[in-house]
């Protein structure tokens, strides 16, 4: 039953990212993603080629991260890590997302960024408790989130450029809506107040 319930909730999420069509415009076919042996399986993003990431966990209860595409499913694993999870692909397969060291509280993240060549590269941002890499755009920018005692009060949204890290100048909270990410359209949030959407 909990399986059928992620499954539901990785179709919804991923439908959701789906643009409403009219009569004259293309019809989309739904998928359902079950990782083999997995009791639970989540998806978080999709690049243009129909590559697919997300997290899942194994009978153990151990969470990986995953691409599945043209070539089948890719399990992620980052170095070391107790857990992990992929939240974004990029047009050339780039994965971003967070991983969980052993032994930290279950607030803590890191962000961390997966390169088409096998190559993984940490994401922090200086002087906070945890980092989360949501979305990479074309041009390789990562788009995230950063946090401090907590998951959602502390929550700051940053962009990361190379060695360069800037955050948002506004809390971020589960109200907040980002554009959609791509080369031509600017990173923009609206955050509810009293109810109104600015």
């Amino acid at each position: 039953m909990r399986k059928a319930a992620m499954t539901v909730a990785a179709v919804a999420a991923l439908s959701a990212l789906t643009p409403v069509t009219g009569a004259d415009e293309p019809s989309f076919v739904f998928t359902s993603i079950d990782v083999p042996d997995a009791i639970a399986t989540s998806a978080f993003g999709i690049n243009a080629r129909g590559e697919i990431v997300g997290f899942y966990r194994d009978a153990s209860n151990r969470q990986h991260g995953y691409v599945l595409g043209r070539h089948g499913l890719r399990s992620i694993d980052y170095p070391g890590a107790a857990l992990t999870d992929a939240r974004g692909i990029g047009p050339d397969g780039e994965v971003v997302g967070a991983y969980r060291n052993p032994g930290e509280p279950a607030v803590n993240f890191h962000g961390y960024r997966l390169t088409p060549h096998g190559d993984y590269l940490a994401l922090d941002y200086p002087g906070h408790t945890s980092t989360i890499a949501q979305r990479i755009a074309p041009d390789g920018t990562v788009h995230g989130c950063y946090h401090d005692e907590d998951q959602m009060g502390t929550m700051y949204g940053v962009t990361i450029r190379g060695d360069e890290r800037t955050a948002l100048d506004m809390p971020m909270t589960m109200s907040n809506v980002m554009a959609r990410i791509n080369s031509r359209l600017p990173v923009c949030a609206a955050k509810r107040k009293s109810g109104r959407t600015r």
